[in-house]
């Protein structure tokens, strides 16, 4: 990046997405979100899902993600990456799992 494309704190939020982007390179066609059952305490990721919870297609918890012959992932778009600051984590968490096909995720 040359010194007259660097992003800072004043930059509109196409540029801080576009850095982000290149920053934590992935899937595009899914992305994980972060869960915790209040009831166990658990917590892990797993694939964001269009049907997730929906009643009469999602069948959780009896039927596993993996199971499901209704899952569709969603896919990690400039929408699910642009969030609050307070949300960041949970972001950075999303780049993180959305590993490519070869499963190594790039940290540029």
């Amino acid at each position: 990046m040359n010194a007259d494309s660097r992003v800072s704190r004043h930059s509109s939020v196409a540029p801080k997405i576009a850095l982000f982007r290149s920053l934590f390179r992935g899937r595009e066609d899914v992305y994980a979100r972060r869960f915790e059952s209040r009831r166990t305490g658990k917590s892990g990721y797993s694939p964001a899902c269009v049907n997730e919870w929906v009643r009469g297609v999602c069948a959780k918890p009896a039927v596993k993600c993996h199971d499901c012959p209704h899952r569709r992932f969603l896919p990690l778009d400039d929408e699910t990456i642009r969030v609050p600051p307070a949300k960041l984590q949970n972001t950075l968490n999303k780049a993180a799992g959305s590993l490519p096909r070869s499963n190594i995720c790039t940290f540029s």
